[in-house]
């Protein structure tokens, strides 16, 4: 029987794929699991459903109340029977929802919240009006009341929601990226087989939410100025959902090298990345960290990046990082020029720090 217990919030896109947060979460409850600690995790619905249950875990999914109210309010008290007059190790937020429902009413030795990027700057470029974003401001500081531990994923983060809620520099603080584990992510492509369809040609996968802080609509742009010779050697996928989906079709409809596949599942993501030369990552803004880095330098894939927000950190000393800027004309072509003529018997061995050994310096008592 578990002897520590760990209760776990995160929010959820409807219709995404699972994102960052999520996809590093359920590692992290594979390593809890596997150090007999129990688990009780709570986050909004997402697709795919996943519904497993054991004897040390328990997921329970929480439907949107403009979507159901009725199921809403149900779903509620399902989780008040769950946590009420429990105790808890650790209490670990990863989204301000739907943990401030619960918060107040939870009993824990230590309340960790972890942000995963800058709030404002991203509400920014989500157009939302002054007044909701001086409300989450508010609502923020209220909030962090309830944690005792700030957790973030790069210093960048940490700096940037530092400067937007300066009350957060009197938190403790952590500053170590937990996203994914190795061995775990590796494990995933044991059965695949490399395949190129696309002739000679390197293929650039660009694996994103389609809004506008992601930068792909930008990046098309870019792609459309590139010389013909050179747009030539490349063919570029890109995959997601979002509000920028109408936009990104119609730039890329007459285009002959650049594809768009639509929301993939997991499993059609995955593929995409074993068998991609080059993951690509054209943020313009607000991106804490990224998981498609990450897990880019996991199977020593090239990284077409902007150097936005967290990505230097992510790809900090890796051989394989190719950065692009924006405002210089000829940064992308001089890039996809160094990927085609890269020397690949290059012999180069990076170096992880465990996902394990971050994790556990995340949650010392639980492994106590």
């Amino acid at each position: 029987m578990a002897t520590k217990k760990i209760l776990i919030f995160n929010t959820a896109q409807v219709v995404d794929l699972i994102g960052g947060s999520q996809a590093s979460l359920e590692d992290a409850i594979t390593h809890f699991l596997d150090n007999n600690i129990q688990v009780t995790y709570i986050s909004y619905r997402f697709n795919p459903i996943i519904n497993y249950n054991g004897p040390n875990f328990k997921r329970i999914f929480i439907n949107r109340f403009r979507l159901n109210p009725i199921k809403f309010s149900l779903d509620i008290l399902l989780v008040f029977s769950q946590i009420l007059f429990k105790k808890f190790d650790y209490v670990w937020a990863n989204s301000a929802l739907p943990s401030f429902i619960f918060i107040p009413f939870i009993y824990s030795r230590v309340n960790i919240y972890t942000f995963h990027g800058p709030i404002i700057e991203e509400q920014v470029y989500a157009n939302k009006t002054k007044i909701k974003i001086y409300v989450t401001k508010y609502f923020y500081k209220i909030f962090l009341n309830y944690f005792h531990h700030l957790h973030y994923n790069t210093n960048y983060v940490k700096f940037a929601v530092e400067n937007e809620y300066r009350f957060t520099k009197n938190y403790q603080s952590t500053t170590s990226e937990v996203l994914v584990d190795e061995k775990i992510f590796k494990d995933k492509f044991s059965n695949f087989k490399k395949f190129n369809q696309y002739g000679d040609k390197l293929t650039i996968l660009i694996p994103r939410r389609l809004v506008k802080r992601t930068g792909v609509s930008n990046f098309i742009n870019l792609i459309k100025v590139l010389p013909t010779y050179l747009q030539d050697n490349f063919i570029f996928l890109i995959s997601g959902d979002g509000p920028e989906k109408e936009n990104v079709v119609n730039l890329i409809s007459h285009s002959k090298n650049i594809f768009y596949l639509g929301l993939l599942t997991e499993q059609q993501l995955n593929l995409m990345l074993y068998i991609s030369d080059v993951v690509c990552i054209p943020s313009i803004a607000a991106e804490g960290f990224c998981l498609p880095a990450r897990q880019a330098m996991i199977l020593d894939k090239f990284i077409l990046h902007s150097g936005q927000g967290g990505l230097i950190e992510t790809t900090d000393n890796y051989y394989k990082s190719m950065i692009f800027n924006y405002t210089e004309k000829n940064s992308l072509s001089e890039q996809l020029s160094n990927i085609k003529n890269f020397d690949e018997e290059t012999k180069y061995n990076y170096k992880f720090i465990s996902y394990e050994y971050k994790l556990k310096n995340l949650f010392k008592n639980l492994y106590e």
